[in-house]
């Protein structure tokens, strides 16, 4: 792509059809809406830490947009889980809702607490991401330590053993996808800014944009 995005100019941002996948997201919502909100038609953001009664998009997407249905639920298809940065077993559950735009169309967005990995793997088709955000996590207390943006021949730079899943995303990714990274689970060709080939692909820096919550 030779689109140039610094700061907040990003109207010459193009995204491929496809879903958006927002792991760790925490309280990345509204930057995930601002970059992507009118260009994707599904989100699903998953984290650990939502709680099925307690999370909802309200807040996080443009004031102009009007929530039309919710549904919460627990997905008992899956058993509780365990992870090292989570004290008690997460039994995975989605909060699906459909919001509509101010030109009427409509968009779904799930937020889920489930293992993010485990997400990626069993809900995205090969090919069916096209805007991909995974920013504020850490391999530190607090993080996940999971390197969707790492593989073992990228090395890294992590002192922790935290899983490398860039094979796995690189999989599910369409053809001129948009990643979204801060660097820090990352290989370090992702932070230099110059064109590199990893896992199949070839990835090509287009811009900035500002980290703000």
């Amino acid at each position: 792509m030779s689109t140039s995005l610094f700061d907040d100019d990003i109207s010459g941002l193009e995204v491929a059809p496809g879903r958006y996948y927002g792991p760790g997201s925490g309280r990345d919502l509204p930057i995930a809406f601002r970059l992507f909100g009118d260009r994707v038609d599904r989100f699903t953001f998953c984290d650990v830490n939502y709680h099925k009664h307690r999370t909802s998009a309200c807040g996080g997407v443009p004031a102009e947009w009007t929530l039309i249905s919710r549904v919460t639920g627990r997905d008992d298809r899956q058993p509780e889980k365990r992870t090292w940065y989570t004290a008690d077993p997460i039994q995975p559950f989605s909060a699906i809702e459909i919001w509509r735009r101010r030109d009427g169309s409509e968009v779904m967005v799930e937020l889920r607490r489930d293992l993010a990995q485990d997400v990626l793997e069993q809900q995205f088709a090969p090919k069916s991401i096209s805007a991909f955000l995974h920013i504020n996590d850490g391999g530190s207390e607090g993080g996940s330590n999971l390197v969707f943006l790492g593989s073992d021949d990228g090395h890294a730079g992590h002192r922790d053993s935290g899983e490398r899943l860039l094979p796995m995303l690189a999989t599910r990714l369409c053809h001129g996808a948009v990643v979204v990274t801060d660097g820090r689970m990352a290989d370090p060709e992702f932070r230099i800014g110059r064109p590199f080939e990893r896992a199949g692909k070839r990835w090509e820096f287009i811009g900035h944009i500002r980290n703000s919550r």
